[in-house]
């Protein structure tokens, strides 16, 4: 064996190690996720089905990968736009937007972060070894890094606007 290289029991065990934190890493993010849609749907039941743009039931066909990026621009136009016309119909006028623009921003922020990620894992030449990998992503997986940053950060205002604004129905 020369200098730099592993044996089939060094690669086995880091194969093993980086397959357990993805799956850590899966659990975690489908956990948090769940999260979300727990609240985001809870908010939605208290919207009259008479001005439900959406079901609860539908709030979690966000947990899908990548059907996830689309169905965001549906969440953050329906669940706003049901709230406010539940608002609507009690002849109130507080709630603005009931969060539509924070909900819009998190899936173009969403949405980025993903075609920035795709570039930066596509322009990593065949057969790359790690140093090189790294390099090649250089600008672009920043840019996703911080975009996805951008949307978690948007998420939680956008989930935190949309309960708020949805305990005003039931005052």
């Amino acid at each position: 064996m020369q200098d730099g290289q592993m044996d089939a029991a060094g690669m086995a065990a880091v194969v093993g190690t980086l397959g357990g934190l993805c799956c850590c890493a899966g659990v975690g993010y489908f956990g948090i996720k769940a999260i979300f849609c727990w609240f985001i749907a809870k908010a939605v039941k208290r919207v009259p089905e008479a001005q439900r743009q959406m079901t609860p039931g539908q709030v979690w066909l966000w947990l899908i990968p990548f059907f996830d990026i689309v169905w965001t621009f549906f969440i953050a136009s329906r669940i706003p736009g049901s709230i406010r016309a539940a608002l609507d119909a009690q002849g109130r006028s507080e709630g603005g937007d009931c969060g539509k623009g924070i909900g819009l921003a998190t899936g173009i922020c969403l949405a980025m972060s993903t075609v920035f990620s795709g570039i930066s894992v596509g322009s990593v030449p065949a057969g790359a070894d790690w140093q090189t990998a790294l390099q090649a992503g250089g600008g672009m997986s920043h840019a996703a890094n911080a975009l996805g940053f951008g949307a978690i950060v948007l998420l939680i205002i956008f989930t935190v606007t949309i309960v708020n604004r949805s305990k005003l129905l039931a005052r």
